[in-house]
């Protein structure tokens, strides 16, 4: 990475994973490191810390730092999954709801 890209990223214009303005992005979706001032989308970032214990632009081994972006990961993901096990039970109760209702015409 040459110093203007790295310049860029340290100004907060582009993520430093996938190169892609960050102007436009929203506050929630992107994070800076304090170590090196990198800016990343925080999933890219996640992505990273899962395999690697340090900063991929500086080297630094900031565990604060990873361990934030980890936790955000990890219930970002535990709050999907609830979210379709929460589906499938409505769905579940909606059939045997109806099932009942056609068990009783029946009768």
């Amino acid at each position: 990475m040459n110093n203007e890209m790295v310049n860029e990223a340290g100004r907060g214009e582009i993520c430093y994973f996938c190169k892609t303005d960050l102007k436009n992005v929203e506050r929630k979706q992107k994070t800076e490191l304090r170590c090196c001032k990198l800016v990343a989308h925080k999933k890219e970032l996640f992505q990273w810390f899962l395999k690697h214990q340090y900063c991929p632009n500086c080297l630094a081994d900031d565990k604060k730092v990873r361990q934030q972006i980890l936790d955000w990961g990890l219930k970002k993901d535990t709050k999907k999954k609830k979210s379709i096990k929460s589906i499938e039970h409505k769905k579940w109760k909606n059939q045997r709801y109806e099932k009942r209702l056609r068990d009783t015409k029946k009768d």
